[in-house]
């Protein structure tokens, strides 16, 4: 098959968890079809393109400036879009461009099969209804958990992009020729949320001989926590997790230590290390196995 592939970024520096679903997939596929990938480029990460030839057969790097978290660029975008009724979450990866670019390669290429991958790439992709809607996350419950979670202004915050997720994700999840999520309960939720019934599950494998256990494994920490530190759920869960339950541990285990292992780590994150000598907080590591 001719499959074209469109995603925000692409696989390399592999330090997010989509990326890591999305590369290994990739992998596979590359094997058996040919694989059409396209992707907007980020010039602080020339290792992406360089790389992508090991996931498809022909890549499109596109030129779009995305404001990156945190930085003036990113709060004045996201005080612009209080307005919008577009999702922050989606609207400061929409690149309108990209859309009239993808119209033409299809016309161009003749694809047999398209994935869109992830939420924000629907706000362009063109005959939505012809695509695989590759979803990671239900973005709605996650909006929804942030408003339960929250108080004062950000409460109201996190209800206003609530809402417009909730809209935004419904309208393209019914748009979408078919759904691909990464667990039933997800594929559920989809269904229940959204009315749709054209969902299927597919889980995150794992390369279980790149993570053999070596034979002597160095000395690490006693609890991992892995994911990227920038964001709001990863944020939320280690946090909580220290503040509520590390306690507890230490009520049996006094000298439990923690390593929490992943990207670009928000300056509460990195409070937890400087307040407390057992935790550990890396950044990003070129190879998770130690850890």
């Amino acid at each position: 098959m001719k499959i074209l592939w469109v995603n925000t970024n692409f696989m390399h520096p592999t330090t997010k968890g989509g990326q890591i679903r999305t590369l290994e997939m990739l992998r596979c596929l590359h094997r058996r079809h040919e694989i059409h990938y396209v992707a907007i480029e980020n010039p602080a990460f020339p290792e992406g393109p360089r790389r992508v030839g090991e996931y498809s057969t022909r890549a499109y790097p596109f030129q779009f400036k995305i404001a990156q978290k945190p930085s003036l660029a990113f709060y004045g975008q996201l005080a612009m879009r209080l307005v919008a009724p577009m999702p922050l979450a989606v609207s400061r990866f929409c690149a309108p461009p990209l859309g009239l670019f993808l119209e033409d390669l299809i016309r161009r290429e003749r694809f047999d099969s398209a994935v869109v991958d992830h939420l924000a790439p629907t706000s362009y992709f063109p005959r939505l209804e012809e695509a695989v809607f590759f979803q990671h996350n239900v973005e709605t419950v996650i909006w929804r958990r942030h408003v339960e979670h929250a108080s004062g202004l950000r409460k109201l915050y996190f209800r206003l992009q609530s809402n417009r997720m909730f809209a935004f994700e419904r309208r393209v999840c019914r748009a979408a020729g078919h759904i691909v999520a990464v667990s039933q309960v997800d594929a559920e939720q989809m269904r229940s949320l959204f009315g749709v019934s054209r969902v299927s599950e597919i889980p995150t494998g794992v390369d279980l001989d790149f993570f053999a256990r070596p034979a002597a494994p160095p000395a690490g920490a006693d609890l991992v926590f892995i994911g990227s530190m920038d964001w709001l759920p990863n944020i939320d869960g280690v946090t909580w997790f220290v503040r509520e339950i590390l306690p507890i541990i230490r009520r049996r285990r006094p000298d439990c230590t923690l390593a929490i292992v992943g990207r670009a780590p928000f300056a509460e994150i990195a409070q937890l290390a400087r307040r407390d000598s057992k935790i550990q907080v890396t950044g990003t590591v070129y190879d998770i196995r130690p850890y």
